[in-house]
Parts: C-alpha cells; sequence; structure tokens
C-alpha cells in the first residue's frame, strides 16, 4: 500500500510539474488550464473551471478566445472534475426529507498510518505536529501525531505525503532481512515472558489470544518455529517496546519480583506473627463520573510480599486478612487519560484504550470488540438493554471499574464455574444503580478485589446465599443499598472483613434485633428514611461504628447503652426525638450531632444538658427545637465550629454565646431576634452569620457590620420586605472603614452619607438604606443638602423598573399588568413616593434645592409613564368590551334558537329536541349575561382610567414646572 501511494504522489507531482512547464513555454496568447469536468451522463467537458458553488459549476471552455463567455452547469450533472493541477473533486447527491436533492464532494478523507491502518476520517487541521481529525460516524474529535502517519488522501483527491519515505525504507529493509538477521534482532531486543514460577523466556512474540501466547525463541534453530505457552502460566510480559500486560497477579512472582529489604526471619510460633491490619492498607475514595459526590476506596500501597497462612491449628477466624497486593488507579487519574465513546475507533488503538464509555448505545450485550481492550480499567455500559452482568468483563485484566446503571439489569450473581475468574478479577468497583434488581446473590462477594458496590434505586429484598462464597477474604469495603426493599439489617454480611460503609437509607426497616451482632469493622451506617422505632442493645456493640444517620426514622429516644459507641463522631437524630439519655455526655468522640426538627411540632422543649458534656462538638445543628433561649453554659462547647439554631423561637442571645473562641457559623434565622450586643465582635473566628427572617433594627446591623469586618451577614430588611446578603468588608479597606464609623460614633452626618454610598455602589442596598436613613430622621438635618440627598438616593434604590439592580423587592417601582394590578400595588411604589415626598420638603440650602428638583423631574417622569402605562390598559379594555359584547350576542341567538328548538319540539311532541332546546337556551342565556356583566365592568374601569390618566398628566405638568 505505501509503495502504491508513494508512486501515485510522485506520479502526479510529475505530471503537475510538467504542465506547468509546458504553459511557461506558449507565448503567443495566455492560456487558462485545462480541467475536465465529468458528468453524470457519462460524457466530459474540457474546459477551466472558474467557481464551484452549492448549486453551479461556473467554467469557461477551451481553448478560450478574447470573447469567451462563462458557462454554467447544474452540480447535479457533475460526478467529478479533475483540474489541472491534479487535484480530483468529487461529487455525490443526497436526497433530503424534503424531496430536494442536494450534490456536494465527498465528506471523508483517508488518512495512512505507519502501522498499515487506513482511517475514514474527515480531516479538520493539520499544523507541524500533528493532524486534527473526526472519524465517519463520530461526533468526537482527536488527534494523531504526524510521524505517525503516512500521508492523507483528501475528498478532493488531493494527496498529502509526511514521513512515507522514511516508513517504506524501514518496511523494506524489515522485510528483506533474513531468517538468521531476524533471530539476531530478537537476541539483541527480545520480549521477555515471566512465567508464574519465577523462570523468564526470551522471545519474539508472535499472537496472543484468550488461552495461549505463540512464540518464536531467541535461541530457535529454525527461526519460522512457532511455539505456544498457556496464559495461566504467565506472570507478565515485557515487550521490546516497553509495553507491559500482567495476566495472572502471582503472589510467588510478586516475591520473587519485589522481595522485601529485610525479610524477617521465620517465627517460632505462628501466633506471635502480627501482620499489617487491613485497614491501613484502605484505598482511597474517590468521586464517579457522574455529578453526584460519591466514595470509592484509596489506592493501595506498593505490593508488598504475601503473609504467610497460619497452621493448621490456628483459628481461621483470628487470622487477618492480608494487605490488597493491587494497585488501584485512581478514577481522578484515569479519567485525565484519553476516553474512548466510539468503538470503531477503539478498535484501530487497542492497546491504547483504558477508559471506555459506551453509555446510551441500545447494547443488548457487550461488544466482541471489547475482547481485545487488554488495558481497560473502566468502562461504563449504563443506559443500554444488557439485563444481566456481561461475564467477559471477568477476562479483562486490568478492568477495575464498571458501572451498569440504568441498565434493566435483573439479576447479579455468578455460576460456581466462574469462581477461579473471580478470584483472578481485578474489579474494585460495581455500580448497578436504578436497575430491576429484587435479590442479589452472595457470589458478587466473591470478586478478590472489590471494594464498592452501588445498588441503589432497585427493588432488593434480600441475599441469596451461596455456599461457595467465602468472605473471609473479601476486600469489599463500601455498599450502598439506598431505596430498596430490605426490612431488616443483611445479617450475611456481618462476616465481612474489610466492611466500613453501609447505605440501607430509603427501606422498609422497623427495628434492629440480633442483625447487628458481628460488623466489627464497620464505621458508618445510614438507616435514615425508614420506619424504624426500636433499636435493642445489640446494636451498641458496633465497637468501630464512627457514624450513625438515623434521620427521617421514629425513634424518641436512646437508652444509656449509646455510651458504648467509643467511637461515634457523627450522629444525625431524627425530629421525633425527644430525650437524651443520662450517659449522652460520655460520647467523648462525638464531634457532630444534627437533630432535623423540619416538622411544626418539635418534641425538644428545652436546650438538651447532657449535650454540653460532649466537649468536643464542632457542628451542632438544634434548627427546628422549639428551645426559646440558650443555657449560659453554651460556653462550655470550646471546640464548636458550626451552630445552627434556625426557627428556634429565640428572642435574647446570652453573652456566654460570644466567648466561643472557634465559632465559624452561626445560623440564628427565622427567630425574634431584634438585637444583638456588641459582643459579637469577640467572635474573631466567625466566617458567617445567618440572621434572614429575623427582625433585626437598623442600628444594629450596622453595628454588626462594623464588628464582623470580616463575616459574611446574611440579614432581613423590612423595608425591601426581603432578604440581603453582605458580603466582607475589603481587607485594603478596613482602615478607612475604621475612622468612618469613628465619625459616626461623633454624630458626623457626612460619615453616614459616605457609609450609605458605599453599600449602594456595593449593591449591600438594606445596609445602605440603614445607613441614609440615619440622616434623614435626624431632625436638625431636616431640609438640609445632606438629608435631601439621602432622600434621594433612597428613591433612586428603589427606581429599578427594568429589574436591573439584583434585588425583587414589592416596593420596587413597575409595570402595571391591568387596572386592578394598579389599584393594589400602586401605593408600595416607593420611588414615584419618595421622590413625591422630597418636593413636599422645605430646602435649607442650595444643595437641597437641587436635589428637590431633580425629584420634581424623576416624578414627573414616572406620572407620564404611568399615564402611558394606564392608557395601554385602557386600549386592551375598549378592545376586550367590543369582543365581550359581539360574544354576548352570539349567545343571545344561541338562546333563541334553543327557544325555536323547544317550540317546535312541542309540536313534533319530541322531548329529547326540547331537552336539547332548554340546553341550549339556558346555557346562551347565561353565557351571555355573563359577558354582559365583564363588559360592564371594563366599561367602569374605563371611566375612571380616564380620570386617572388626566390627573397624572396634569400633575406631570406641575412636577416638571416646580
Amino acid at each position: 500500500m505505501e509503495k502504491k501511494f508513494t508512486h501515485c504522489l510522485f506520479q502526479k507531482k510529475w505530471t503537475a510539474l510538467c504542465v506547468v512547464s509546458g504553459l511557461l513555454l506558449v507565448g503567443a496568447q495566455p492560456l487558462r488550464a485545462q480541467d475536465i469536468i465529468y458528468k453524470a451522463a457519462g460524457d466530459s467537458i474540457v474546459s477551466s473551471v472558474d467557481e464551484v458553488n452549492d448549486d453551479e459549476v461556473l467554467y469557461f471552455n477551451v481553448p478560450t478566445t478574447k470573447g469567451s463567455m462563462r458557462r454554467k452547469l447544474s452540480v447535479k450533472e457533475v460526478t467529478k472534475i479533475k483540474y489541472a493541477n491534479g487535484y480530483v473533486e468529487l461529487f455525490e447527491s443526497t436526497t433530503l426529507s424534503s424531496g430536494r436533492t442536494v450534490t456536494s464532494a465527498l465528506a471523508f478523507d483517508v488518512i495512512y498510518t505507519v502501522s498499515g491502518s487506513e482511517l475514514k476520517a474527515k480531516v479538520l487541521e493539520v499544523d507541524e505536529t500533528s493532524v486534527t481529525y473526526s472519524l465517519l460516524n463520530s461526533k468526537t474529535v482527536d488527534k494523531i501525531a504526524t510521524d505517525r502517519l503516512i500521508g492523507i488522501r483528501y475528498a478532493n483527491g488531493f494527496e498529502e505525503a509526511y514521513n512515507a519515505p522514511a516508513a517504506l525504507k524501514e518496511k523494506a529493509a524489515a522485510q528483506a532481512l533474513a531468517a538468521a538477521s531476524q533471530k539476531a534482532s530478537a537476541a539483541l531486543n527480545p520480549d521477555v515472558i515471566k512465567l508464574d514460577n519465577g523462570k523468564e523466556i526470551k522471545a519474539r512474540i508472535q499472537e496472543v489470544d484468550e488461552l495461549n501466547i505463540y512464540y518464536t525463541p531467541v535461541d530457535a534453530a529454525d527461526p519460522g518455529k512457532r511455539e505456544a505457552l498457556a496464559l495461566e502460566k504467565v506472570f507478565k510480559v515485557l515487550y521490546a517496546n516497553g509495553y507491559e500486560e500482567t495476566y495472572t497477579v502471582s503472589k510467588k512472582a510478586l516475591a520473587k519480583e519485589e522481595p522485601a529489604e529485610e525479610p524477617a526471619p521465620k517465627p517460632a510460633k505462628v501466633t506471635e506473627s502480627k501482620p499489617v491490619k487491613v485497614a491501613e492498607a484502605k484505598p482511597e475514595k474517590v468521586k464517579e463520573p457522574k455529578p453526584e459526590k460519591e466514595k470509592i476506596a484509596k489506592a493501595a500501597p506498593k505490593k508488598e510480599p504475601a503473609e504467610k497462612k497460619p497452621v493448621a491449628d490456628a483459628a481461621p477466624a483470628a487470622a487477618p486478612l492480608a494487605p490488597q497486593s493491587l494497585a488501584v488507579i485512581p478514577l481522578e487519574e484515569l479519567f485525565k487519560r484519553p476516553a474512548f465513546n466510539n468503538l470503531q475507533k477503539a478498535a484501530y488503538e487497542p492497546m491504547s484504550v483504558e477508559y471506555l464509555d459506551l453509555r446510551s448505545n441500545n447494547l443488548k450485550a457487550l461488544p466482541a470488540e471489547v475482547k481485545n481492550f487488554k488495558n481497560l480499567v473502566g468502562i461504563n455500559l449504563s443506559k443500554n438493554n444488557l439485563r444481566k452482568f456481561p461475564m467477559e468483563l471477568l477476562d479483562l485484566p486490568n478492568l477495575q471499574y464498571v458501572w451498569l446503571d440504568e441498565t434493566g439489569l435483573q439479576s447479579l450473581s455468578f455460576d460456581s464455574d466462574q469462581l477461579e475468574k473471580l478470584k483472578k478479577s481485578n474489579i474494585v468497583f460495581i455500580s448497578a444503580k436504578s436497575n430491576h434488581l429484587t435479590r442479589i446473590s452472595s457470589s458478587v462477594f466473591g470478586l478478590a478485589n472489590l471494594q464498592e458496590l452501588k445498588l441503589n434505586n432497585n427493588q432488593i429484598s434480600g441475599i441469596t446465599w451461596d455456599k461457595k462464597t467465602d468472605l473471609s477474604k473479601s476486600y469489599l469495603q463500601s455498599i450502598n443499598f439506598e431505596s430498596n426493599r430490605l426490612s431488616s439489617l443483611p445479617v450475611e454480611l456481618k462476616d465481612l472483613p474489610s466492611l466500613t460503609e453501609l447505605s440501607l437509607s430509603n427501606n422498609n426497616i422497623k427495628s434492629l434485633d440480633k442483625e447487628t451482632v458481628g460488623f466489627k469493622t464497620l464505621k458508618s451506617l445510614k438507616l435514615n428514611s425508614n420506619p424504624l422505632k426500636k433499636i435493642t442493645p445489640q446494636f451498641y456493640q458496633l465497637s468501630a461504628i464512627e457514624e450513625v444517620d438515623l434521620n427521617q426514622t421514629q425513634l424518641t429516644s436512646l437508652p444509656d447503652s449509646v455510651s458504648k459507641l467509643s467511637h461515634l463522631k457523627v450522629l444525625v437524630l431524627p425530629g421525633t426525638f425527644a430525650t437524651f439519655p443520662a450517659d449522652f455526655g460520655r460520647l467523648k468522640l462525638l464531634s457532630e450531632l444534627r437533630i432535623n426538627n423540619s416538622s411544626a411540632y418539635s418534641k425538644i422543649q428545652q436546650f438538651p444538658a447532657a449535650v454540653l458534656s460532649c466537649q468536643r462538638l464542632r457542628t451542632l445543628d438544634l434548627s427546628g427545637a422549639d428551645i426559646k433561649t440558650l443555657p449560659s453554659e453554651i460556653a462550655k462547647l470550646r471546640r464548636l465550629e458550626n451552630l445552627y439554631l434556625s426557627n428556634c423561637r429565640l428572642s435574647t442571645l446570652p453573652e456566654e454565646l460570644f466567648t466561643l473562641p472557634r465559632l465559624k457559623v452561626l445560623d440564628l434565622s427565622n427567630n425574634k431576634i431584634t438585637q444583638v450586643s456588641k459582643s459579637v465582635a469577640e467572635l474573631n473566628s466567625l466566617e458567617n452569620l445567618n440572621l434572614t427572617d429575623s427582625p433585626v433594627e437598623g442600628n444594629s446591623l450596622l453595628a454588626l457590620r462594623r464588628s464582623l469586618p470580616a463575616a459574611q451577614i446574611e440579614y432581613y430588611d423590612g423595608d425591601f420586605g426581603l432578604n440581603f446578603t453582605s458580603a466582607p468588608l475589603p481587607a485594603n479597606k478596613l482602615a478607612g472603614f475604621k475612622r468612618l464609623f469613628a465619625a459616626c460614633d461623633q454624630g458626623n452626618p457626612g460619615a453616614y452619607v459616605e457609609l450609605g454610598d458605599f453599600f449602594n455602589t456595593s449593591k449591600d442596598y438594606g445596609l445602605a438604606l440603614k445607613a441614609y436613613q440615619v440622616v434623614t430622621a435626624n431632625p436638625q438635618l431636616e431640609g438640609t443638602g445632606k438629608s435631601v440627598a439621602c432622600l434621594l438616593s433612597i428613591a433612586e434604590i428603589y427606581d429599578d423598573v427594568d429589574n436591573v439592580k439584583p434585588y425583587t423587592s414589592p416596593y420596587k417601582r413597575k409595570r402595571y399588568t391591568d387596572y386592578d394590578d394598579y389599584l393594589n400595588t400602586s401605593a408600595n411604589n416607593k420611588a414615584f413616593q419618595s421622590y413625591l415626598a422630597i418636593t413636599r420638603v422645605n430646602p435649607r440650602d442650595a444643595v437641597a434645592r437641587q436635589a428637590q428638583k431633580k425629584a420634581s423631574a424623576r416624578a414627573s417622569i414616572i406620572c407620564n409613564e404611568i399615564a402611558e402605562n394606564l392608557e395601554k390598559i385602557f386600549e386592551r379594555n375598549t378592545a376586550e368590551i367590543e369582543r365581550l359584547i359581539q360574544g354576548s350576542g352570539d349567545m343571545q341567538n344561541l338562546s333563541a334558537g334553543g327557544e325555536k328548538i323547544m317550540n317546535d319540539a312541542v309540536v313534533d311532541n319530541s322531548e329529547a329536541a326540547a331537552a336539547v332546546g332548554a340546553v341550549l337556551s339556558i346555557f346562551g342565556s347565561a353565557a351571555s349575561s355573563a359577558k354582559e356583566d365583564k363588559s360592564e365592568k371594563y366599561k367602569s374601569q374605563n371611566v375612571r382610567l380616564k380620570n386617572d390618566i388626566s390627573n397624572l398628566k396634569a400633575q406631570a405638568t406641575q412636577l416638571a414646572a416646580n
């Protein structure tokens, strides 16, 4: 193929050179280049093509004369054009859905690679180092380095060569080598096959299939001889080009390949050996590829020599699980590598495929091409129609991540004859969410390296136990059964030696009896959204548990034995919870306590005193609890960082609250607090103070802003009827703010004006209003320039009919949709009312008079705008009146027609006709009356509208004259 390609290129370039040389030798008359247009009818035209567009080919006949005319030919009649410079442009006809036939150049190019592949694609861009292209029937864009190309044949016939000569020369030399030369080359740079028993074979590998490796030993007498070796005996293959492929992870081979630096002497007694605990080899949790944040295990440390098995008389239960030897590739690292979502493209480079995304491809089985992707690490088969787990995935030696969400999966189990494959599989993560699973088989836990299993949103009611399942060697750490149909804790999982996370949210679990015996490694248990009413004492034997979520259950109390959960750090309780046990304070490691009091009737009536003994609490959420007051002992929680007290009916706050040195978030929203003590300034670590929907007074809000310059403050403003967020003050302006506030303390009105202007510019309109109101509320400043200017600034904040300012308030100026809207909301137009109020002020200086003049002009403009708004409403009413009158007449005609039918029915003695006539008559009469009433309403509105419009225009004229 390469020889033919290069020969073709050479031939075309030589032809083009001859043509150009011939033209240069012609001196009598300039000649146009000769192109050939091939027509669909079979004939051709020798011409000089001038232009080709979507519809026509424009050309001159050859030879041309001085008066030659430009001719045209429909592209529908053209199959190709061969240009004088060697370019060939092909055309094809396409019939659109509308019936129109469109002819255009062929839409694909051919990329020839050094490896012999031919990629049919659309070349998008070519630069010095790479070619950007998109394969046919693919929406993805890829790149290939130019040093991997022989050339490109474009759709228009043009051919471009790259390193073809070097590639051809190299291939020709390779083909010319004799068998002896091939043997010598293999000996110098061979492939290495590492066997499971530790031995190595130096060879030239010819082929690898599912069962065998076919190779030629470097020292073979016959270079053409090919030998076969079963893959089950192979540990790893090191190819001459540096690529490595692992087949079976043999502990013996690992021990040989990576010996310990200082081998430990053989212990005298097996019981004295202390293997590394599983917890020290736990892989890290990483995120799933979807928008939701989910976890998976950390990558394990480097491979270590396998632990020696205990002697026969040792108790099996006492033998700890050996550290996992598999090196897990973090998901973030996998997603940095190229993602293949097109099988055709992936098939060209099977050894480069590490992440294959085949979502939403309507697959009913695993494509056969996938078995060739030996380096595949992750495969996403979600949103297909697979119905069962593709067993072929177990044959992929490097596969670690599998997504099977929304695939119609009806079973998740493995047969006993696949036991060996399960032991060899490197799959660490399976997601089978949102399927039709009703039960799962314990054989799933036979996957030797499985660490995380996601089964949420199915209909699973239990686990089918397979006697051949051995849980003692499972590395499974996290299982998600959220939103299924489980009625009890799956006791079958209690002996999993590595299980740390178990989510049973949103099932049908009503009680926990003896199921909790076991689970010695469990750290996180989520039981939220279950009808759980009872927990037996056995539950508190979960010695390793650190997080328990009981939100939205029906528990009302916890027994004293809860204190046995000595490692508990996070506890979430339901809104039904009412009583804390006396020993609750013995949970010395508890750092987060949340009670979801979402119901209107909280069971907690006072601050739980038992909580005050939990000295390590960092987060306390009592939102919704009807506690009314906080105890002064709150100061004991010195490590508290987040305190949520929303909707607790608080009206005052103790001074001791402001002594918490680490407090970062304080949520006091939706309470009855009107004042906040200046001691709040002592909360040096505070980052967020939430006072939304709490009626804190304006002066207190300004004091808060001064006291907490580095915190974000969320507050409610009654003047606007909405909540605002005040951002932290800029660090580079803090010194200036301190001077401003100091001036405010001395009663300097200019300082308040400057403060209001800053907040106004920062779009913190609530605090801006509060600063301006300090000036306008001072009777000694009434009528002065500062006071009137502040009134004008307040009016301008409300004057936002186009909603340019980033807030929504019922007091903004607005456009009215109808007359009722005008009557109901015009009084809320604080911009207009504020401008009018300024016009009634008695100005005391020139600044005040100038501000008053501006306010009069703005009020006049608003009057005219409202008048125009009402005129449009008047026009709409008039049109509606005409429509209603017309409709009323139609309904009267319908009623009259019904009466005629009734009269005729009496003559004909037809009861059915009489009933129809009665219905038409009654309906027509009622509809006519309703339309007349509505038209009268609009007529009455229009009378008032005329009067309002007249008054507004008169007022506008008067204001403009001021």
